[in-house]
């Protein structure tokens, strides 16, 4: 909200974000925060799973472990009035609205 307040017109939010975790949320949480503070926002997740050397445990009663889980990757692009979206999966680029996208990218 206060990033709104101060005048953004695109918050960029970084995730490490894993399977297990939220990965039926994470756009519904980009398109929420993006209509509630009326900026654009832009989700990036991390892919892949990290390997630690050494076992740990999250507290969460489970067996220990040497990686968090694999982080299902993506960006998402959402505007605040929620008339388009752009996903960005495995190098592909998907946008509904083609003018819409060109207009975010600031191409004429």
């Amino acid at each position: 909200l206060m990033y709104g307040l101060q005048g953004a017109d695109i918050v960029f939010n970084r995730s490490a974000t894993n399977d297990s975790l939220s990965e039926s949320l994470w756009a519904v949480e980009a398109r929420c925060a993006a209509i509630a503070n009326n900026y654009f926002v832009v989700g990036i997740n991390r892919v892949g799973t990290e390997k630690f050397p050494r076992e740990f445990t999250s507290g969460d009663g489970k067996a220990a472990h040497r990686d968090f889980g694999h982080f299902f990757g993506s960006s998402y692009i959402t505007d605040p009035h929620f008339s388009n979206s752009l996903l960005h999966a495995d190098d592909l680029k998907f946008a509904p609205d083609q003018a819409w996208f060109l207009k975010l990218a600031n191409i004429q």
